[in-house]
């Protein structure tokens, strides 16, 4: 099935009843020929494949046969077949994901402004974040600048680690540090997003919230463990928003 909906997206057989519903994005415009077929990631590495396999359950999924199947069909058959030279052996997706259901009652967020897809994470150190708000700020506007596009900021999220019992001048430097480090970020998006490992981001977005006089938009999440190189999804709040939907991804593994 999964190799008949290949073939029927680039016009090789007609659609059946189930294809719209596994189109992801938008279909592809089939008014102009196609001539040529490329693959990339890692089923590609088994649709290029010329020797003999092994073991098809090499890595635990079926991603080798749906490779091999590929090979054989019509796709590769009818259209002349362009193998990259680079390729990307695997997709952010693919690579590596985790869902999770965090309690809408422990964070803070103040607005409506869910889904938020494929945030880039920034994860201060332990030592960036146990200092003070001084060297919080200092390593914040620091390591910003690793997402400096041109003269623009991508949006990003803010990690950190927190602590297990925070106490209140510890919150309030925290909130001091993060408000003034990501100031330029804040001014640009309207909005900060930080996500903390340890149970404190209630409180801790409530300050934040404070320090911006009421004016930005915050989310503050925790219960999340993520590194840099990661990338978040934030879904929309249900049920009644106690509950947040969130998936973190990742290409880079122990």
């Amino acid at each position: 099935m999964m190799v008949a909906w290949l073939e029927e997206s680039v016009g090789l057989r007609p659609k059946d009843e189930y294809f719209d519903y596994i189109v992801t994005n938008k279909n592809i415009d089939l008014e102009t020929e196609i001539k040529c077929i490329s693959f990339s990631g890692g089923v590609a590495d088994y649709i290029y494949y010329e020797g003999e396999i092994q073991d098809y359950f090499k890595y635990g999924d079926i991603g080798i046969i749906l490779g091999q199947a590929i090979k054989n069909s019509d796709l590769c058959k009818k259209l002349k077949v362009v193998k990259s030279i680079e390729t990307i052996r695997a997709t952010v997706v693919g690579a590596g994901s985790h869902t999770t259901e965090i309690s809408g009652s422990t964070i803070t967020y103040t607005k409506d402004s869910f889904p938020i897809k494929n945030l880039p994470i920034l994860k201060l150190s332990l030592e960036d974040e146990s200092q003070g708000a001084y060297e919080l700020e200092t390593a914040l506007k620091k390591k910003i600048e690793w997402f400096r596009l041109e003269n623009d900021f991508q949006k990003i999220a803010i990690a950190i680690n927190g602590k297990k019992n925070p106490s209140f001048k510890e919150i309030q430097e925290y909130a001091k540090g993060l408000v003034n480090g990501m100031k330029d970020l804040i001014e640009k998006e309207g909005q900060l997003i930080v996500v903390v490992e340890n149970d404190m981001a209630k409180v801790l977005g409530q300050a934040i919230y404070s320090l911006l006089n009421f004016q930005k938009e915050i989310i503050c999440i925790d219960g999340i463990k993520v590194e840099n190189g990661d990338y978040i999804d934030l879904g929309t709040p249900i049920a009644d928003g106690k509950v947040l939907p969130v998936v973190i991804k990742t290409l880079v593994f122990n």
